[in-house]
């Protein structure tokens, strides 16, 4: 069993204060980053415009170094991104 977690707007510890869109995800505005889907401690992370709207790779967590498999998605409007995490399997 997997345990998604959200990307949010704000510190670590914030409560998110983002607009939620499909499938769970939540609009991330400004930086970039994810709650590990293990620890749940916060990630900043750099999205490669240049791959495209929709993007999945694995990133491990600065903290516990778990493997984290990011489901990246650009809005159109805007280009914000909404970052999900879940544990890769």
């Amino acid at each position: 069993m997997s345990r998604q977690t959200e990307a949010y707007q704000g510190a670590p510890g914030r409560a998110p204060s983002s607009d939620r869109l499909d499938a769970g995800l939540l609009m991330r505005r400004g930086g970039n980053g994810f709650q590990c889907a293990g620890c749940g401690e916060w990630n900043e992370t750099v999205v490669d415009e240049s791959a495209g709207r929709r993007q999945s790779y694995v990133e491990d967590c600065q903290v516990c170094c778990k493997p984290n498999l990011l489901t990246v998605v650009r809005e159109r409007a805007g280009g914000e991104y909404a970052i999900a995490a879940e544990l890769e399997s």
